[in-house]
């Protein structure tokens, strides 16, 4: 082979990324951050780097068992924030459960379109930052062996590309098609849009919430209050999410005992500040006398089977619900873009398999899996039942259960 047809490949190599900037695998994720309005500093990387997972595999994914997070502890119930950052490349999480949940999602959205998810005209370039994220960076960076790009046809772009589902077969496009172009209308925009949000509810297990104020719309006005504008909820437990679309978090959380007084400064003062490329995650846990994911109150989903108190049933076949929750910000929209995955666990497993060995050490225990020494058994949970007091007993339905699991949790006696 001639030195010549050597150094020819070398150079192709090197200048391969200058040359043809819009290849695939050259990121095209690029930031053009909005006009600060609030006095955050923006020197954030982005996109983050994410460590890869290139063992999961279809055929290893089968021995990923869900993390077993044991938020609660045996003290008096308290409503905080409870916020520890995250790093960005632990932001969706998959395991052996992956298969299931999303053909429930799929069945969900299938079914109950309108219930599960929507959307305001006005977020849609915020959808579509999202979208290319995790199709076109994220999961393919981080699950390398479950997710892969491939190129279609002859083109060379990104537009060319798609996101293959290594576990599902489906293919998805990395760039939503009317993303980058200003002669789509408004209501081919908003179908793609459409289209965009059910890809994402069906490719990863986490509910989302997309929010942004007024004041970081580009022809938005001065309010400076989150609303709801994009979400999808397949997995909601005691609310009906459309109910809640274009609201302000004020009114997401109307019912929530004591919220007004003791978080909504804080938490309008933290969406304020939060950075781009900073992740944060907190925990919310209660019992279910039921295994369903979907307990959406208010609508024809499951209308018809409401709580009912723990008289006859079992209480080990109750369940801890975890829902683990992430927030951050994405970087050209400036939107927030809260994350919501769900837990079940029996507890007759929390009764009669050892407590999780929580991360970390005894001093600074890993977030989420209760006390340290061995902290997240029966006793610790039966504690933290009995910690719930005044409104949030009839807001998380503790009087449904309480006598019977906690008697179970303590003794074993059903």
């Amino acid at each position: 082979m001639s030195w010549y047809f050597v150094v020819a490949i070398a150079l192709t190599c090197v200048f391969g990324a200058f040359l043809f900037p819009r290849w695939p695998w050259v990121s095209r994720i690029k930031v053009t951050p909005a006009e600060n309005k609030t006095g955050r500093d923006n020197e954030i990387a982005w996109p983050p780097p994410i460590n890869p997972l290139p063992d999961l595999t279809p055929e290893t994914l089968p021995q990923q068992f869900p993390t077993p997070w044991r938020p609660y502890k045996p003290l008096d119930y308290q409503l905080t924030m409870g916020l520890s950052s995250l790093e960005p490349s632990q932001w969706i999480q998959i395991d052996n459960g992956y298969t299931e949940r999303i053909a429930k999602r799929k069945a969900l959205i299938e079914n109950y379109p309108t219930v599960v998810y929507g959307f305001k005209p006005e977020i849609v370039p915020a959808i579509e930052e999202l979208y290319e994220y995790l199709l076109g960076y994220y999961l393919p960076k981080r699950y390398p062996g479950l997710f892969r790009i491939r190129l279609k046809g002859s083109g060379l772009t990104s537009e060319d590309s798609w996101l293959e589902n290594l576990v599902t077969g489906e293919c998805h496009p990395i760039v939503p098609p009317t993303a980058h172009t200003t002669q789509a209308t408004a209501s081919e925009r908003a179908q793609a849009a459409d289209h965009s949000l059910r890809a994402i509810a069906t490719t990863i297990e986490e509910d989302f919430l997309i929010l942004l104020p007024d004041s970081l719309l580009p022809d938005g006005g001065e309010e400076s209050k989150y609303k709801l504008r994009a979400f999808c909820m397949c997995f909601a437990s005691g609310v009906n999410p459309s109910d809640l679309l274009g609201k302000p978090l004020t009114a997401i959380h109307a019912l929530v005992p004591g919220y007004k007084a003791k978080l909504e400064m804080s938490i309008d003062r933290f969406f304020g500040r939060m950075q781009v490329g900073r992740l944060w995650r907190r925990w919310n846990w209660g019992i279910t006398t039921h295994n369903e994911l979907c307990f959406a109150i208010g609508n024809e989903t499951y209308e018809r089977e409401m709580p009912k108190p723990m008289e006859s049933s079992d209480p080990a076949q109750a369940h801890l619900r975890v829902e683990y929750q992430t927030m951050t910000r994405l970087p050209n929209t400036q939107a927030v873009v809260f994350t919501s995955r769900t837990y079940l666990t029996p507890l007759a497993q929390i009764r009669n398999d050892p407590p999780p060995i929580h991360a970390g050490t005894e001093r600074k225990p890993e977030p989420g899996y209760g006390t340290p020494n061995g902290g997240g058994g029966p006793e610790d949970l039966a504690d933290a039942i009995e910690g719930i007091k005044g409104p949030l007993i009839e807001y998380k339905k503790v009087y449904l259960y309480k006598e019977r699991v906690v008697r179970y949790l303590r003794t074993g006696e059903k």
